[in-house]
């Protein structure tokens, strides 16, 4: 039973910045789509990331260029899915900054027709898109 109160704590309350556990709020393809909530584990220039959206889910990794920089891949979970290269901005020069925004250059998969009736899903082609986020760390 402790051990499962320590790691709910660990994984809900905010720690100390020297935790590589990162906890965020954001819009777009890197926070699972319209609006999310992201876990990132943060070592050095590495970034791993995992986030679940109003309307589906998403992994990725960032590798930080310099301290504003970040380049980067997501790969998205939706009712389409997508797979993205993104290029990250952090305002302040510290990596543990509040604020982040972020470029996806997006293909979005195709998707088959299914269903019959009233429930027929109508084929669509693959696309590609450019995709704004922006995040908040908490």
């Amino acid at each position: 039973m402790k051990k499962n109160i320590a790691l709910i704590s660990l994984l809900l309350i905010p720690q100390a910045s020297s935790n590589p556990l990162e906890h965020g709020v954001g819009i777009g393809l890197q926070y699972g789509g319209i609006l999310g909530y992201q876990l990132a584990y943060h070592e050095a220039q590495h970034n791993f990331r995992a986030a679940a959206g109003l309307i589906g889910g998403s992994f990725g990794y960032d590798y930080y260029l310099t301290d504003n920089f970040s380049l980067g891949a997501t790969y998205t979970l939706s009712v389409r899915n997508a797979s993205s290269l993104n290029i990250n901005y952090i305002p302040s020069k510290d990596k543990n900054s509040r604020w982040i925004f972020g470029i996806d250059l997006a293909h979005i998969n195709s998707q088959r027709s299914s269903g019959s009736g009233f429930f027929l899903k109508q084929e669509k082609e693959s696309k590609n898109v450019m995709w704004l986020s922006a995040g908040y760390k908490f």
